[in-house]
């Protein structure tokens, strides 16, 4: 639905439904079969505010008296006429007119309607991705609720309190993808104890979203994390190899509207249509997928709860947003990520890339810390998916100008993560 391509204009609805008695119905009526044992339904999805064409509600009852069409009725916005909605409408009235505030509830409302359940299993299907508000959390916007369905909340247990960790990306009903650098302290380097880490789903903001059904909680001993062996950076800081595994091992996630999976580089799950490349499954044909992948987005968008300026250090201090933000941000070049590296040239490894501004108009920052990168993919057959193709690593200062962020470079670390998830099964 948000692939529509909009054009300006007037609302005609009578001008429409006189289109779909005279042409259109004929036309579909005459293919079928046995016509007169046909269920035959129209859903008119409009703001219900006619500007041109005249009053809709006799083409709406020829329609449904002389047609014998089921007429459903709804209206998407903050500010929809419920008087001509009700007019087209069949009756009774609560039965067929419906308003919704936004395209996303649509697949609810078709589901309840048609009484067919939606695949949540297919990945990569984002809800309503535009962004709900213009304020600038370093230079991203606030993200809609179940706009991206497999962000994940990583917590930190310190006494009665549940601290903000990272975020994540739910890649499989019971596994999530994050940074391994989470679970080390950030001061001693040490490992932090699974059993104090906690996750959520289905959430949004981090304030209001705690007691909402919706959402979706382990706790302790639920989980089990799976750090990279060769990430090595509270040894030599450098984050190479910066990624890590969380196993929900108590209970699969129920998928729903606000709760998604992500589809990965390499999976052949991509709306569930096969690979971008036909290809076997191995280390260098899934680079070669990954290269194609960047060649194809040459943008990406990277979401979390950022804050709004760079912080000191200690991750459990940061102060970060309560509402998911989003950020789009070009991919860089290898040389425009070494360029302005204010640190030693190997702290860039080839398991990593960079995105960003030069103008220090956008970034990820402390917050975002294990959130995905990723890029909507349109296929060859026009379906769309959203592919992840990083992790949010590390960054040279918090949009800071001429420096960007860094993330892990995901689809040359994939056999890693199919190696884990095959030795350790899903549930």
């Amino acid at each position: 639905m948000q692939q529509i391509p909009y054009t300006k204009g007037g609302t005609a609805t009578r001008l429409a439904l006189k289109f779909l008695r005279e042409s259109v119905i004929p036309e579909a009526v005459a293919e079928l079969d046995r016509p007169d044992e046909s269920k035959k339904a129209l859903f008119l999805i409009t703001d219900g505010k006619s500007n041109t064409g005249g009053d809709p509600s006799e083409e709406a009852r020829k329609l449904r008296e002389e047609l014998g069409l089921e007429i459903y009725t709804i209206g998407i916005s903050n500010d929809v006429s419920k008087t001509e909605l009700a007019s087209v409408a069949s009756s009774p009235k609560k039965e067929h007119m419906f308003t919704l505030k936004d395209y996303f509830r649509l697949e609810w409302l078709i589901d309840a309607l048609t009484n067919h359940s939606v695949d949540y299993s297919k990945c990569g299907q984002a809800g309503n991705t535009k962004p709900d508000s213009r304020a600038r959390i370093v230079g991203g916007q606030d993200a809609n609720e179940g706009a991206w369905p497999w962000q994940a909340a990583l917590f930190f247990r310190r006494g009665r309190h549940e601290l903000f960790l990272c975020g994540g990306s739910l890649i499989a009903a019971d596994w999530v993808l994050t940074a391994a650098h989470c679970f080390f302290n950030p001061i001693t380097g040490l490992r932090l104890d699974d059993t104090k880490i906690s996750v959520k789903l289905g959430v949004t903001n981090l304030d209001t979203d705690e007691f909402k059904p919706k959402v979706q909680y382990w706790g302790e001993n639920e989980i089990t994390t799976y750090v990279h062996q060769d990430y090595k950076q509270p040894d030599t800081g450098i984050y190479d190899n910066d990624i890590a595994l969380v196993h929900l091992v108590s209970r699969r996630g129920t998928l729903d509207p606000y709760v998604r999976t992500v589809c990965l580089p390499c999976s052949c799950a991509c709306t569930g249509a096969g690979c971008l490349l036909n290809s076997q499954d191995n280390e260098g044909n899934c680079v070669a997928e990954g290269t194609e992948l960047f060649n194809r987005c040459k943008y990406g968008v990277v979401t979390g709860w950022g804050h709004t300026k760079q912080q000191d250090n200690n991750r459990f201090r940061t102060r970060v947003s309560s509402q998911l933000q989003q950020v789009e941000v070009k991919l860089r070049t290898d040389e425009e990520c070494t360029k302005n590296l204010r640190l030693p040239a190997n702290h860039y490894t080839s398991r990593m890339f960079c995105a960003g501004d030069p103008e220090a108009q956008q970034d990820a920052c402390k917050g975002d810390s294990g959130g995905p990168f990723m890029c909507e993919v349109e296929r060859d057959d026009k379906t769309r998916c959203w592919v992840q193709l990083g992790i949010v690593s590390w960054g040279d200062g918090c949009a800071a100008e001429g420096r960007y962020g860094y993330y892990t470079h995901l689809p040359k670390l994939m056999p890693w993560v199919k190696d884990i998830i095959a030795r350790h099964g899903f549930n």
